[in-house]
């Protein structure tokens, strides 16, 4: 599983760490918050931080962030 942040970019911080499948279910995942609480989207990205395995319990962060975005799908 991929690990994610949504990063306030007023606040300028990010919130909860979340897990989705892939980049795709991350997208769906944040931009449903974004039109269910009617969030302005420029005020906010997605961002991969790693990923979780779950067998072995093992975290594995990147290097650099990656932001998400609707081309990345």
């Amino acid at each position: 599983m991929n690990l994610y942040v949504i990063f306030d970019k007023i606040a300028k911080e990010s919130g909860p760490i979340f897990e989705a499948k892939n980049d795709g279910v991350a997208l769906r995942n944040y931009r449903s918050l974004l039109e269910k609480e009617k969030i302005n989207q420029n005020e906010y990205s997605l961002h991969l931080l790693g990923r979780y395995e779950h067998s072995t319990m093992s975290v594995f962060i990147h290097d650099q962030v990656e932001v998400i975005n609707e081309s990345a799908v």
